[in-house]
Protein backbone atom coordinates (compact mmCIF):
# COMPACT_ATOMS: atom_id res chain seq x y z
CA UNK A 1 0.00 0.00 0.00
CA UNK A 2 1.49 3.35 -1.00
CA UNK A 3 0.92 6.56 0.83
CA UNK A 4 -0.69 9.33 -1.15
CA UNK A 5 1.66 12.28 -1.36
CA UNK A 6 0.20 15.54 -0.23
CA UNK A 7 1.16 18.42 -2.48
CA UNK A 8 3.63 20.92 -1.09
CA UNK A 9 1.91 24.12 -0.13
CA UNK A 10 3.88 27.31 0.23
CA UNK A 11 2.90 29.07 3.44
CA UNK A 12 3.64 32.59 4.58
CA UNK A 13 4.24 33.26 8.27
CA UNK A 14 4.81 36.86 9.33
CA UNK A 15 5.40 38.28 12.79
CA UNK A 16 4.57 41.60 14.39
CA UNK A 17 7.73 43.35 15.55
CA UNK A 18 7.21 42.51 19.23
CA UNK A 19 6.31 38.88 18.46
CA UNK A 20 9.43 38.48 16.33
CA UNK A 21 11.64 40.02 19.02
CA UNK A 22 10.32 37.60 21.66
CA UNK A 23 10.44 34.66 19.23
CA UNK A 24 14.18 35.23 18.75
CA UNK A 25 14.74 35.01 22.52
CA UNK A 26 13.11 31.57 22.72
CA UNK A 27 15.22 28.44 22.82
CA UNK A 28 15.97 26.69 19.54
CA UNK A 29 13.64 23.83 20.49
CA UNK A 30 10.78 26.27 21.20
CA UNK A 31 11.37 28.17 17.93
CA UNK A 32 11.42 25.00 15.86
CA UNK A 33 8.33 23.61 17.63
CA UNK A 34 6.39 26.85 17.22
CA UNK A 35 7.34 27.14 13.54
CA UNK A 36 6.27 23.55 12.90
CA UNK A 37 2.92 24.19 14.59
CA UNK A 38 2.45 27.50 12.72
CA UNK A 39 3.12 25.82 9.36
CA UNK A 40 0.66 23.04 10.18
CA UNK A 41 -1.92 25.65 11.21
CA UNK A 42 -1.39 27.62 7.99
CA UNK A 43 -2.34 24.56 5.94
CA UNK A 44 -4.98 23.20 8.34
CA UNK A 45 -6.63 26.09 10.26
CA UNK A 46 -8.81 23.68 12.25
CA UNK A 47 -5.68 22.83 14.28
CA UNK A 48 -5.79 26.24 16.00
CA UNK A 49 -8.04 27.02 18.93
CA UNK A 50 -10.38 29.91 18.10
CA UNK A 51 -10.31 32.68 20.68
CA UNK A 52 -13.36 34.63 21.80
CA UNK A 53 -14.49 37.95 23.30
CA UNK A 54 -12.05 40.74 22.42
CA UNK A 55 -9.84 38.23 20.57
CA UNK A 56 -12.60 36.89 18.29
CA UNK A 57 -11.16 36.16 14.85
CA UNK A 58 -7.78 35.17 16.28
CA UNK A 59 -6.44 31.71 17.11
CA UNK A 60 -4.18 30.20 19.72
CA UNK A 61 -1.25 28.03 18.74
CA UNK A 62 0.59 26.49 21.65
CA UNK A 63 3.82 24.63 22.13
CA UNK A 64 4.49 23.63 25.72
CA UNK A 65 3.93 26.76 27.85
CA UNK A 66 4.47 29.06 24.85
CA UNK A 67 1.44 30.68 23.23
CA UNK A 68 1.07 32.38 19.87
CA UNK A 69 -1.93 34.55 19.15
CA UNK A 70 -2.34 34.50 15.38
CA UNK A 71 -4.59 35.77 12.62
CA UNK A 72 -5.32 33.63 9.59
CA UNK A 73 -7.84 33.23 6.82
CA UNK A 74 -9.23 30.01 5.44
CA UNK A 75 -8.57 30.77 1.78
CA UNK A 76 -4.79 31.33 1.75
CA UNK A 77 -2.10 29.76 3.94
CA UNK A 78 -1.03 33.08 5.46
CA UNK A 79 -0.50 33.51 9.20
CA UNK A 80 0.23 36.74 11.06
CA UNK A 81 1.69 36.10 14.50
CA UNK A 82 0.55 38.91 16.75
CA UNK A 83 2.03 37.75 20.07
CA UNK A 84 4.50 35.10 21.21
CA UNK A 85 4.66 34.76 24.99
CA UNK A 86 4.65 32.17 27.76
CA UNK A 87 1.31 31.36 29.34
CA UNK A 88 1.07 33.16 32.69
CA UNK A 89 -2.47 32.98 33.93
CA UNK A 90 -3.63 36.35 35.21
CA UNK A 91 -0.31 38.15 34.73
CA UNK A 92 -0.14 41.50 32.93
CA UNK A 93 2.33 40.07 30.43
CA UNK A 94 0.17 37.03 29.70
CA UNK A 95 -0.05 36.23 25.96
CA UNK A 96 -3.74 37.08 25.75
CA UNK A 97 -3.43 40.38 27.66
CA UNK A 98 -0.56 41.37 25.37
CA UNK A 99 -2.67 40.46 22.32
CA UNK A 100 -5.60 42.61 23.41
CA UNK A 101 -3.22 45.52 24.08
CA UNK A 102 -1.56 45.08 20.68
CA UNK A 103 -4.90 45.09 18.89
CA UNK A 104 -6.07 48.24 20.67
CA UNK A 105 -2.84 50.19 20.18
CA UNK A 106 -1.68 48.86 16.80
CA UNK A 107 -0.52 51.45 14.28
CA UNK A 108 -1.06 50.51 11.48
CA UNK A 109 -4.03 48.41 12.43
CA UNK A 110 -3.51 44.67 12.66
CA UNK A 111 -6.29 44.17 10.11
CA UNK A 112 -4.55 46.42 7.55
CA UNK A 113 -1.27 44.63 8.18
CA UNK A 114 -2.90 41.23 7.74
CA UNK A 115 -4.59 42.29 4.49
CA UNK A 116 -1.22 43.50 3.17
CA UNK A 117 0.36 40.10 3.97
CA UNK A 118 -2.46 38.22 2.24
CA UNK A 119 -2.14 40.45 -0.86
CA UNK A 120 1.62 39.88 -0.93
CA UNK A 121 1.08 36.12 -0.75
CA UNK A 122 -1.46 36.18 -3.59
CA UNK A 123 0.90 38.28 -5.74
CA UNK A 124 3.78 35.86 -5.04
CA UNK A 125 1.61 32.93 -6.11
CA UNK A 126 0.48 34.72 -9.28
CA UNK A 127 4.07 35.53 -10.23
CA UNK A 128 5.17 31.97 -9.55
CA UNK A 129 2.38 30.46 -11.64
CA UNK A 130 2.97 32.88 -14.53
CA UNK A 131 6.69 32.09 -14.59
CA UNK A 132 5.91 28.34 -14.59
CA UNK A 133 3.47 28.86 -17.46
CA UNK A 134 6.09 30.85 -19.37
CA UNK A 135 8.72 28.12 -18.88
CA UNK A 136 6.31 25.44 -20.08
CA UNK A 137 5.47 27.51 -23.15
CA UNK A 138 9.17 27.98 -23.93
CA UNK A 139 9.84 24.25 -23.55
CA UNK A 140 6.90 23.16 -25.70
CA UNK A 141 7.96 21.92 -29.15
CA UNK A 142 6.74 24.05 -32.01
Amino acid sequence: MSKAKTPLVKVRIDFSASAHAFFLTCSRKEREGLLRKLKEFAVHPALGKPLHASLAGYYRISYGRMRCVVRSNTKDPVVLVLVVAPRKDGARDDAYTLAVTAIRTADPSIDALFVAYVRAYIEEQALASSSISRKKAEEAPE
